[in-house]
């Protein structure tokens, strides 16, 4: 018979040489930093002797199926989306970029996964695939927003939207919506409907005031919007080739730089006080921290220079001053406004 003592002893033994031999099969079987030739310290830099057939992870990103953009080593010093993707946008004429995806040809599963590649087993040739999509023609040339308050200090009579069809040929909008929203506010939208004709302008008509001594009167407009909100300051005004309700704060770039469903065109700015932000725009913006004297008021609406959209509000946008300006030329026109660009 054994004693207690070597019982006890021997059921620790056994105890000690299982939990040895289960260590060792996570070790060598079931990690799968292991098996991809990454050491533990991943963040702190690769061991590139770790494992028989390691190869350097590297990322390739591609404009079509054969056509290199750009190639990047993954290193540790990769702590963020800015430093995994091109520094640059891929460009094409006559389209817009949504953004890079795994799948090329279908483009159904968009790159949205940074942990896969600043913490996961990426072993070799990383291909991420750049979607575009043919623009559309429409732009939102202006826009104009007073609150809801009645103030005889606004400039205009109502906040408004202005589209513009720049293309050859009639645009049908259905199946388009206007969406709106101000910093940490959820968006609301409009579906649209009607048709903009070549080289023409749509307005779109929001929340009315009582303002007696308004120098804009907007009384000739295509769709009417009459319970939308839109702030004096700090706006951000899209257009988008669907009718889901926006999610993100900044549709035109989301963390990993790439744009939301549908995506058309989009405005975003800060009022004419210093301090003031806007969390969704085109590469930059106008107003606020960024110079407040550029920014919108109740006397100042956002307008494209020339039509221009260059994905760059700060560049392509003025704003203008509706006490002033001259309302032949600037105040915003509907369909029945008739083609007023060649």
């Amino acid at each position: 018979m054994f004693s207690k003592k070597r019982s006890v002893a021997g059921i620790l033994m056994l105890a000690v040489v299982f939990c040895f031999a289960g260590f060792l099969t996570a070790c060598t079987d079931d990690d799968p930093g292991y098996d991809a030739g990454y050491n533990e310290g991943y963040d702190a830099g690769y061991n590139e002797g770790y494992a028989d057939g390691y190869t350097k992870p590297v990322i390739e990103y591609y404009t079509d199926a054969a056509t290199l953009y750009e190639s990047k080593d993954i290193t540790a010093n990769m702590t963020t989306v800015q430093s995994i993707l091109p520094a640059e946008k891929p460009a094409k004429a006559g389209y817009d970029f949504i953004g890079w995806f795994w799948d090329d040809g279908e483009f159904k599963q968009p790159f949205n996964n940074v942990d896969f590649i600043l913490h996961g087993s990426v072993n070799g040739v990383v291909k991420l695939y750049a979607k575009f999509e043919a623009k559309t023609g429409l732009i939102i040339n202006q826009a104009y927003g007073i609150g809801d308050k009645d103030d005889d200090g606004q400039a205009g009579s109502n906040s408004f939207v202005e589209l513009y069809n720049t293309s050859s040929a009639a645009i049908d909008l259905t199946g388009y919506s206007l969406q709106i929203a101000t910093n940490g506010v959820a968006w609301t939208k409009l579906d649209l409907s009607g048709t903009i004709p070549a080289k023409h302008s749509f307005l779109v008509a929001l929340t009315k005031v009582s303002n007696s001594t308004a120098r804009l009167v907007i009384d000739d407009y295509d769709l009417e919007w009459a319970d939308a909100i839109l702030p004096n300051k700090d706006f951000k005004v899209v257009l988008t080739h669907n009718t889901d309700l926006l999610t993100t704060a900044n549709p035109f770039a989301d963390a990993l730089g790439n744009r939301a469903a549908g995506y058309v065109d989009m405005i975003g700015i800060a009022g004419n006080d210093d301090g003031r932000t806007i969390d969704g725009y085109e590469t930059d913006y106008l107003g606020g921290i960024k110079g407040a004297s550029a920014g919108t008021s109740k006397q100042k609406a956002v307008r494209r220079i020339d039509l221009t959209d260059t994905d760059n509000n700060a560049l392509d946008c003025e704003t203008l001053d509706y006490r002033t300006a001259e309302l032949a030329l600037y105040a915003p026109k509907s369909t029945a406004s008739g083609q007023w660009t060649a």
